[in-house]
């Protein structure tokens, strides 16, 4: 006699799982993508933002030097 009580999935289960997952993955992506690249762009012109306070800083704070490469030299401008 066979043991109608087994446990488990189906092929045919997990099959439709692994569908619903893709459809879900296809829908979610693109929207996560440009979630992504949103906040990239965000951070790219808070970062361009405190550049240019800095620079506004420093030619409030002395307006006839510029810096150089090196860091203890400074010139006239």
């Amino acid at each position: 006699m066979k043991n109608k009580n087994k446990k488990g999935f189906t092929l045919i289960e997990l099959l439709a799982v692994i569908v619903i997952l893709g459809i879900i993955l296809v829908i979610a992506i693109p929207s996560i993508s440009a979630a992504i690249l949103n906040s990239r762009k965000n951070a790219y012109v808070a970062t361009a933002n405190e550049f240019v306070d800095g620079l506004r800083m420093m030619m409030l704070t002395d307006a006839s030097l510029l810096p150089t490469n090196e860091e203890s030299k400074c010139v006239p401008i």
